[in-house]
């Protein structure tokens, strides 16, 4: 007896040929679908936004509450409305937070510092406007408790603090009668920079300032316990078959001369060389001004002042004479646009306390004392 023939194999189970569906499924085609999912809603959202003329603050809030609301359907199918509705109304309050209530802070805090400054510029006028332009004790006893008062910064730091100096350092200058006072006695201006550093001759950006520059007193040269020099020089004078100017400076000082002092190479060359070094809390100072014998008022800078600037000798000692000016504010005009030789200083503070960074911090901390210390009292240099 024959067999039956046997029935066909049943085919594969539903689930079985749901994987294989997957399998030859390619990768690409899940990924365009995740971009359509999360990118399609976002999409829709921001066109319609954009078509009925919403802000664009109101553009981006929208587009990112889509977005969110597309990432929850895309990876959490199959969760409860009420399950995701609290996740949801999470993340548009983060967007809220994020876009509207903090930049509106923002604005506000701003606004108030900017009123403080208002107010304070205000405070600072009608106090100067009490004194005659150039009473240096009336200026200094009306503007030292102003000064003391001004707005400060929320966040307290060094950069923080240096950016207020400097608002207030600028504020000062628009006054004219401090403006004034601070030229005449400390040869402040309104191209002072304020964080320490000169800027050199043919710069306007204060990031291109990079020698470390002071204030001190304007001290007599003939005061001869004092430790200052100064050199009369020719810029224009060859030396080993090259002009003066395009010498090293510290070769200059060491090889040329001083028109006050004596021996200087022999008695300081040593102390020169171990003394001049940035670290130094009593670095050695130069600085270089025009010798007018017209205007000479054998002191460190005019007679009237009782600070001045100088910069740090061992930032510009390696450089050549010409480029230790520039650096340090001060360009050594052409010899035919001076009939004057170059005058150079050089001072080493005794204590510490004698040599101060110009920085603005300083001179508002020190506005009342310096704008009415006594000033130079010396004669001619010849």
């Amino acid at each position: 007896m024959s067999a039956l023939p046997s029935p066909a194999s049943p085919g594969p189970e539903p689930h079985q040929r749901k994987h294989a569906h997957r399998t030859a499924r390619k990768w690409y085609l899940d990924f365009l679908e995740l971009c359509r999912a999360l990118v399609g809603l976002p999409t829709i959202t921001a066109m319609v936004l954009e078509f009925l003329e919403f802000s664009p603050l109101v553009v981006r809030t929208g587009t990112a509450i889509a977005l969110l609301v597309a990432i929850a359907l895309r990876f959490f199918p199959n969760l409860h409305p009420w399950t995701v509705l609290p996740l949801v109304l999470s993340a548009i309050f983060a967007v809220i937070f994020i876009l509207f209530i903090v930049p509106f802070r923002a604005h506000k805090e701003s606004n108030l510092l900017a009123m403080s400054w208002l107010n304070w510029e205000q405070s600072l006028e009608r106090s100067a406007g009490s004194c005659n332009e150039g009473d240096a004790a009336c200026l200094a006893k009306v503007l030292v408790p102003v000064i003391d008062d001004r707005p400060r910064p929320v966040e307290d730091s060094q950069l923080t603090r240096q950016a207020s100096d400097v608002v207030a350092g600028e504020l000062l200058l628009a006054n004219y009668k401090a403006q004034s006072l601070l030229n005449k006695r400390l040869s402040i201006s309104k191209q002072f920079v304020g964080s320490g550093f000169s800027e050199p001759i043919g710069q306007s950006d204060p990031a291109a300032a990079r020698v470390r520059e002071y204030l001190v007193p304007n001290i007599s040269v003939s005061d001869k316990s004092k430790h200052v020099w100064f050199w009369e020089l020719d810029a224009d004078k060859i030396v080993d078959g090259k002009r003066l100017l395009d010498h090293k400076l510290l070769d200059v000082l060491l090889n040329e001369p001083t028109a006050n002092h004596g021996e200087f190479k022999k008695n300081w060359a040593w102390w020169v060389s171990r003394q001049t070094q940035p670290i130094d809390s009593r670095p050695v100072l130069v600085r270089f001004t025009q010798l007018d014998p017209e205007r000479e008022s054998g002191c460190l800078g005019r007679k009237d002042a009782t600070r001045v600037f100088m910069s740090n000798l061992a930032e510009v000692a390696a450089m050549t004479l010409d480029e230790a000016s520039r650096n340090s504010g001060y360009v050594i005009p052409a010899k035919e646009d001076y009939k004057s030789k170059l005058l150079v200083w050089v001072y080493a503070p005794e204590q510490e306390t004698q040599a101060v960074r110009a920085t603005w911090g300083n001179v508002l901390a020190n506005f009342g004392a310096w704008v009415t210390d006594e000033a130079c009292t010396a004669s001619a240099l010849h």
